[in-house]
């Protein structure tokens, strides 16, 4: 694309206008002064110029910075081919060949946080909670607003009865995102299994309202119940 290119176009009807001004009138009449546009749109070619990297040696243009973005993106297009063979081998049980994509598409890409959490997943699935931890921190060092690396950090943390953990990062997703029922649901299984029943059945409900369909989520709302009705009796 030469940003020169509207330059021409917009003289040639700066020229028309000046000359026929009754028949280009209509086309014109709710828009700015072509010669305003004019200097608008040379001002917007030297940014363009500036800003993609374009470089004017004998009326050509090199899109140097231009073509370096595109490579870029064609590099991460590869590294997330090998993201989604891993998704598919994962998904079908095959882990060696999953932990063989996930690994080629770190290699290419080493700061994409997906990567890492799928590798986490793939720990946690064989409860290898310790390195899910380990993948699982990454992912949120690489993107420390990436969601899912805090939930599933919670995950692991709830699994490993890291409770105090587990509450801070569920909490960190809510934060992040407040409209997140699973995580409003973790945070209801860490206060049911750290004894706190009323909490544990405020945030059960509302993972429920803002999601009716988790798994477990009426089972362990009525037992919390039981739980929180037998304490108060014993009280």
């Amino acid at each position: 694309y030469d940003p020169d290119g509207m330059i021409g176009v917009m003289e040639i009807l700066k020229s028309l206008r000046e000359k026929e001004p009754g028949k280009l009138e209509m086309l014109f009449s709710s828009h700015p002064k072509t010669s305003d546009r004019l200097v608008r749109i040379k001002k917007l070619s030297i940014t363009l110029k500036d800003s993609l990297g374009f470089k004017d040696v004998e009326g050509k243009f090199y899109e140097d910075r231009f073509t370096e973005n595109v490579k870029d993106l064609k590099q991460a297009q590869v590294a997330y081919d090998h993201y989604d063979r891993a998704k598919e081998y994962f998904s079908e049980g095959d882990v060696v060949s999953a932990v063989n994509e996930i690994n080629k598409a770190i290699e290419i890409r080493d700061d994409q946080a997906p990567f890492y959490k799928l590798m986490g997943d793939i720990y946690y699935k064989e409860k290898q909670f310790d390195k899910a931890l380990i993948e699982y921190k990454k992912s949120i060092e690489k993107d420390s607003t990436y969601v899912y690396g805090y939930y599933d950090l919670a995950n692991c943390e709830l699994a490993m009865k890291n409770y105090r953990n587990a509450e801070i990062y569920y909490k960190k997703a809510i934060e992040l995102y407040p409209g997140y029922s699973y995580a409003y649901f973790g945070l209801g299984r860490v206060y049911y299994n750290t004894n706190r029943w009323e909490k544990a059945a405020e945030y059960f409900e509302y993972s429920m309202m803002l999601n009716d369909k988790i798994p477990s989520s009426h089972t362990l709302l009525g037992l919390t119940y039981e739980k929180a009705c037998s304490y108060a009796f014993k009280g």
